[in-house]
């Protein structure tokens, strides 16, 4: 009984306010973090060090058509019309593609928004075109094109699909929807392949392009992380003036030829920038066009190259070091030793998750394991002075 309360008066001194106020500030931390996005971006940091240490390779699949800002500077009126999409597109035709992904929302007629002016126009021409008749045949062709499709979620949290209108959905014409998944930071670091809606599997524009070239995608409904890559050292990406300007009809068709053809927008002030991983001071890189991500995921998913989910064994593995440290600095009743174990454990875990990431793919938890290292070294320390303070007690008595 003696004994007992030697031990209790031991625990009680060894509990000063300052040690109270910091096991107070580890749970509202603990509480209080979102692990979830914490542990994205050191998956960000992994991705940041790898694309760095990785070779670059141009891709030799995929190429960007991009409406950048010196092709958007020529076009009169200051608009993307579909005239002048229906030009490209015809352009790219020649060059014999495989697929022609256009990363744009044909939900509307012409007609609705300039209904008055196209009347006035056809009364002058009869025979006038109006774009969305240009539009529609420049994409019927044998060649596989894929239109995208804009997903809604309303207020009740349902899903709708709004589909390119009718007249575009041609045998040859196939539907994705192009929304870009973003997480609660604003990054977009993952995407979904398919979506269930109105009880259909719905696939993604990616997802619908790499169908139209061939590859077969199971449907799955989770979420997959984008692997990143530089995006000018892994495409090719031509601007529309340069097409449009006859530039590639003699010497590059090759550039073109049997390739997916990804076109959109990448001028200034279209809205379709999106902040990636990739993205940061250390890079100082700008913010991603849509159409580039697209271009991520579609390379994601021919090479198979989506960052897999965690091994959560890894955790356990954490845990079995810390106990067995733990262990045998109380046997030893030292504190340096164990202390330096702990620390050497945190490193080689660090170096780890790194390595690992950049040479097999591999994607270990960083937080949790660091998180189980640091309350084991707080209960060797936390023990240490508890069983100093009953052996002064002892002396005392």
């Amino acid at each position: 009984m003696a004994n007992f309360q030697l031990i209790l008066r031991s625990i009680f001194r060894t509990i000063p306010l300052r040690f109270i106020g910091e096991v107070l500030l580890l749970g509202l931390i603990i509480l209080f973090v979102e692990f979830r996005i914490t542990e994205k971006k050191t998956i960000d940091w992994r991705q940041l060090y790898s694309d760095h240490k990785r070779e670059k390779v141009i891709d030799p699949d995929i190429v960007i058509v991009k409406i950048d800002d010196y092709a958007f500077r020529s076009i009169a009126g200051g608009e993307v019309s579909r005239e002048y999409i229906a030009t490209l597109v015809n352009e790219i035709k020649s060059y014999s593609p495989r697929v022609i992904g256009m990363d744009f929302l044909f939900t509307a007629h012409f007609s609705d928004k300039y209904d008055q002016i196209l009347s006035e126009v056809k009364k002058i021409d009869p025979e006038y075109a109006d774009p969305d008749q240009k539009l529609m045949q420049a994409i019927q062709s044998e060649i596989p094109v894929v239109l995208g499709a804009n997903l809604i979620l309303n207020d009740k949290e349902k899903v709708r699909l709004i589909q390119p209108i009718d007249s575009f959905l041609q045998e040859n014409v196939s539907v994705g929807f192009t929304k870009v998944t973003l997480d609660k930071d604003d990054v977009c670091r993952e995407v979904y392949l398919y979506k269930k809606i109105a009880g259909s599997d719905v696939p993604a524009f990616s997802t619908r392009i790499c169908q139209s070239a061939g590859s077969d995608i199971a449907v799955e409904y989770d979420p997959e992380v984008i692997r990143y890559f530089t995006p000018s050292k892994t495409f090719a990406s031509f601007s529309s003036k340069d097409i449009l300007d006859g530039k590639f009809r003699q010497v590059s068709k090759n550039w073109f030829r049997d390739k997916i053809i990804l076109v959109g927008v990448t001028y200034s002030g279209s809205n379709d920038f999106f902040k990636t991983p990739l993205t940061g001071i250390l890079r100082n890189q700008e913010e991603l066009p849509g159409i580039f991500i697209h271009a991520m995921v579609i390379k994601n998913i021919l090479n198979q190259q989506f960052i897999p989910d965690q091994k959560r064994f890894y955790n356990l593995i954490a845990l079995f070091l810390t106990i067995i440290i733990l262990i045998e600095g109380i046997i030893l009743n030292r504190k340096t030793i164990p202390t330096l174990a702990f620390i050497l454990t945190g490193i080689l875990h660090i170096l780890l998750c790194f390595r690992l990431f950049l040479n097999n793919g591999m994607n270990i938890p960083f937080l949790v394991p660091l998180l189980i290292i640091a309350i084991g070294l707080l209960c060797l320390f936390f023990i240490c002075r508890i069983r100093n303070e009953y052996t002064n007690e002892q002396i005392t008595s």
